[in-house]
């Protein structure tokens, strides 16, 4: 199986919500805008953070975080099984 890499930028405030798991010290509306963007991505999935990117008016999570915020680069993976050729 082979997993190929992408990233995509969101507010780094969602870091610890899409990374581990950590509901702590966040609202209902927050929760539900991060884990709507993540599910927007499938069959990608967050797995990761690279690096913050900076304050960001247009970030790839726009639609569901319409505001400015400080984003972050989020490393995406997608899973693929490679056929077996005879």
């Amino acid at each position: 199986m082979a997993i190929e890499t992408t990233t995509a930028t969101a507010p780094e405030d969602w870091a610890s919500l899409l990374v581990n798991g950590d509901e702590s010290g966040y609202d209902e509306s927050e929760i539900a805008a991060a884990y709507a963007w993540a599910e927007s991505l499938a069959p990608w999935r967050v797995v990761g953070m690279s690096e913050s990117v900076g304050f960001m008016r247009y970030h790839d999570a726009a639609a569901f975080c319409p505001f400015a915020a400080d984003c972050a680069e989020y490393i995406l993976h997608k899973d693929s099984t490679e056929e077996e050729t005879d």
